[in-house]
């Protein structure tokens, strides 16, 4: 089987991790072939090129493959996609990310791709909150229709696309839709010993007797690392333990780091930027936050679930099928700053409770490894090309 994976941008994010945890898990499995295509723009986030050539996997540039809405680049991307699939001769054609799951479905067709499926990381309409929604919303129709089948992480993203007339009602039980969580590599993600931990805190300049409360999450939309700040304004009053660790990088650092000097908090606030050691970094952490308008399922809510530390997350997208508020973590609405704050200073105030409930989180991940969700992607490339072969002339509704 030969697997063409296509994403817009292979920036630091979620489906960019699952593409490239799909490159190592077909790196060990010679018999099939995984070629990754995908835009070359980049952003303050980083991207993940440098990763895919350190692997040794094959991945194909499309200059043309652009984030933004632009007609005649995306015409050239169209034409430029479809030259590719009819050299590279796929059975199957996987696209992610917004405009990836608009042209690559429509060149697989024309490139004459038995098997054309898409991973909804979250809908694309939900980032177009000005009047380009109900276009962005007829995109999603047309995507939806170039697919055999459309792959949702959440529940919450597959009853959105039905309840808006995108995704049919009856399209689980038909096979035309399917739920695969979002995975991660547990193994790669192990809580670090005490001894590290207290030497990587002192690096950091968090004192021993600190209470260091992470964000952990690119700093662009939809996230709203704003809102934290705000937050943690009003956590910090009467607490001199409190430090702050901003990890992550992109658009609204600038804004962030304004913020974080106009509220006072810059003597207890380090911006950490992009980095490489993010289980170590939450295993570090008192107490860790996801702050977010809208979201597929975050990996680092699972990540941080996994090494054990106390998490705050936004209840958005998938985050609510996991997070059980008050159980495993807390939850709160998205932009409510007066919540997001009272939560924090609950895990704050009651260290024992807040543990209880991490201990309890690390119980909840099991659903959300990379290894099932890799291999029941692959049983559903497999079923969908046996489907094909058996009925080479169905047609998809």
């Amino acid at each position: 089987m030969h697997i063409v994976n296509v994403i817009t941008r292979m920036i630091v994010g979620g489906p960019q991790q699952v593409t490239l945890l799909a490159g190592h898990f077909y790196k060990s499995r010679p018999q099939h072939r995984y070629t990754v295509v995908a835009g070359v723009e980049s952003g303050a986030e980083g991207d993940y090129h440098h990763e895919l050539d350190a692997a040794g996997i094959e991945w194909h540039p499309i200059p043309d493959l652009v984030r933004e809405l632009r007609p005649m680049t995306d015409l050239r991307g169209l034409y430029a996609l479809v030259r590719l699939f009819q050299r590279l001769r796929p059975d199957v054609v996987h696209t992610r990310s917004a405009k990836a799951r608009l042209l690559g479905p429509l060149a697989a067709r024309i490139a004459g791709v038995p098997v054309v499926l898409q991973t909804v990381h979250g809908w694309s309409f939900n980032n177009a909150v000005d009047r380009r929604r109900a276009l962005f919303v007829q995109m999603e129709r047309v995507s939806r229709l170039a697919c055999d089948c459309s792959v949702f992480v959440s529940e919450q993203d597959l009853n959105e696309g039905i309840e808006l007339g995108i995704v049919p009602r009856d399209a689980l039980a038909r096979g035309r839709a399917a739920i695969i969580r979002s995975g991660v590599d547990f193994s790669a993600l192990a809580r670090i010993p005490d001894e590290e931990r207290a030497t990587l805190r002192a690096e950091l300049g968090a004192p021993p007797t600190a209470r260091v409360v992470s964000l952990v999450q690119r700093l662009s939309e939809p996230k709203t690392p704003l809102v934290f700040v705000e937050a943690m304004k009003q956590v910090v009053a009467g607490r001199d333990d409190v430090r702050i660790w901003i990890v992550g990088d992109g658009k609204l650092r600038e804004p962030t780091e304004r913020a974080v000097g106009e509220l006072g908090l810059s003597e207890r606030t380090s911006m950490l930027g992009m980095r490489k050691d993010v289980s170590a970094l939450l295993s570090a952490s008192d107490v860790v936050v996801h702050s977010s308008l809208r979201e597929g399922l975050p990996r680092v809510v699972l990540e941080t679930l996994n090494v054990g530390t106390p998490l705050i997350a936004t209840n958005v997208g998938g985050v609510g099928e996991v997070v059980k508020d008050g159980d495993n973590g807390l939850l709160v609405p998205p932009n409510d700053v007066a919540r997001l704050a009272q939560a924090i200073a609950r895990a704050l105030d009651d260290p024992a409770a807040a543990a209880a409930r991490a201990a309890r989180g690390r119980g909840a991940i099991h659903p959300f490894s990379a290894e099932r969700m890799l291999e029941e992607q692959h049983a559903l490339y497999e079923r969908l090309l046996d489907e094909k072969r058996r009925a080479p002339r169905r047609q998809v509704a």
